[in-house]
């Protein structure tokens, strides 16, 4: 009980409570700018723990975390004083910008949280200095550059892992810029002889570093987890083609989108099949991959730490980066709603990749939090009745019509969005829980079927 608490529970109050609590101070924010009589500020739902009041705000601490609000003088039209300080006597452009004040702070807050891991740092894997991929047609492939080199020295200068590569191509570019050679030494280490190479300086050499297919992580929700693939697994083939690399497994799981593949993996020295059927994907260039939710290991990283500025510049177009995932996902589950078994989840997915992050370190947690906040921006956002999209609809029909829709049609309509919402959470704990026993299951499968090899090799 107390490993779940630690490993589940805290980790998605932590993260819901920050995006919850900001969201809902964004609308605190903006209606008392504009005048509005703030009467409750609480977070969480449900009954009171404890609170204290500031002028004529209450703010509260409730007992179910999950959740917050703000309850504002004259929210409710039916029951209206004519007091100035009450919502509805507020402008329809008053009314809109209150409501969304909320996903604009969560906006605001991925944002922030971007530029800060920027700023204080993320860690990124540092790779040995051995090729994992050579590209087709590249200099490297022209000078007999194979997978499984090692390359040990660039331009007299000793190479110790991948990063320090683009460090001393750099350095003799910089260092060489007014009369640089056509080519540079390259010495390899193949086979326990060493090798010298001329690689062309300016031009890229079409390589990759060696990362083992050996799994990092795998991502709740994803069909590696649900099939009980698991953490340090090795997938040493797919569709019985031998697998070297990560490069060589990614590339073929990203070509198989929604096709059956059968990956042969070793676990713990036992060998056995597994099949899978890749997510499809959409990247932004349309295109159409597929993922199984499995990450590579990082055995050792480095702290990369942008300049302000940097910081600033890529807080940004990360965040336009993810608004537009996430938009382009809610298209998908429109366009091909069996797509939305394998895309949404709730609470318990939820619980467990902020899990996941936490034990990944601050800065993915940071990320990861970011990403969520974005998340609540698109769903907030949408037109439904209920969710803040909903009301600034409602508001925008009366700016154009000159006069606020009818309470009766506002009311079903509301009751329709509720209905949604309601169908919505239901599902998504049930497709969680079924995720669940489906990886409690594929596990219990594959020990069997390993026990069974076993005796029957005694």
């Amino acid at each position: 009980m107390i490993e779940i608490l630690v490993s589940y529970i805290i980790p998605i109050v932590f993260v819901l409570g920050i995006l919850i609590f900001f969201h809902e101070l964004g609308h605190l924010m903006m209606a008392k700018k504009l005048g509005v009589r703030v009467e409750k500020f609480s977070f969480g739902f449900g009954k009171k723990l404890f609170g204290f009041k500031i002028g004529d705000t209450e703010y509260l601490v409730s007992a179910f975390p999950l959740g917050g609000y703000v309850k504002m003088a004259g929210d409710d039209p039916e029951k209206l004083k004519g007091s100035p300080e009450e919502f509805f006597s507020r402008s329809v452009r008053g009314r809109i910008a209150i409501v969304a004040a909320g996903p604009v702070m969560n906006l605001l807050l991925a944002f922030f949280f971007m530029t800060l891991v920027g700023i204080v740092g993320f860690r990124l894997p540092v790779h040995e200095n051995i090729v994992g991929m050579v590209e087709e047609g590249s200099p490297a492939e022209n000078a007999e550059i194979r997978i499984g080199d090692r390359i040990i020295s660039v331009g007299g200068q000793s190479i110790t892992d991948w990063h320090a590569l683009g460090i001393v191509r750099e350095g003799i570019l910089k260092a060489e810029e007014k009369i640089l050679p056509p080519t540079v030494a390259v010495i390899i280490e193949r086979e326990g002889e060493t090798i010298v190479k001329e690689l062309p300086l300016k031009e890229s050499w079409g390589i990759e570093p060696y990362i083992s297919a050996k799994i990092g992580r795998v991502l709740p929700g994803m069909p590696a987890h649900r099939q009980g693939l698991m953490d340090g697994d090795k997938i040493i083939a797919v569709n019985n083609q031998s697998i070297i690399s990560w490069q060589g497994l990614s590339g073929r799981i990203h070509e198989s989108p929604g096709e059956h593949l059968i990956l042969t993996i070793e676990r713990e020295g036992e060998i056995f099949n597994l099949d899978i059927i890749p997510f499809s994907h959409e990247l932004p260039d349309r295109k159409i991959i597929g993922l199984i939710g499995i990450e590579p290991p990082m055995a050792d990283y480095r702290v990369v730490r942008l300049g302000a500025f940097e910081a600033v510049s890529a807080g940004i177009s990360t965040s336009i980066s993810q608004l537009g995932m996430i938009y382009r996902g809610l298209w998908q589950l429109i366009s091909q709603p069996a797509q939305m078994r394998e895309a949404v989840g709730g609470p318990i997915l939820i619980a467990q990749l902020a899990a996941e992050h936490a034990k990944a370190g601050v800065d993915q947690l940071i990320l990861f939090i970011a990403l969520l906040s974005n998340v609540l921006v698109v769903m907030n956002l949408l037109p439904i009745p209920v969710l803040d999209g909903g009301h600034i609809l409602f508001f925008s029909i009366e700016g154009l019509r000159k006069r606020p829709l009818p309470l009766k049609v506002q009311n079903v309509l509301q009751q329709v969005g509720l209905s949604i919402l309601v169908l919505l959470m239901l599902f998504t704990f049930v497709n969680d829980t079924l995720r669940q026993l489906e990886r409690a299951s594929a596990i219990r499968e594959r020990q069997l079927e390993i026990e069974e090899k076993n005796g029957e090799s005694s």
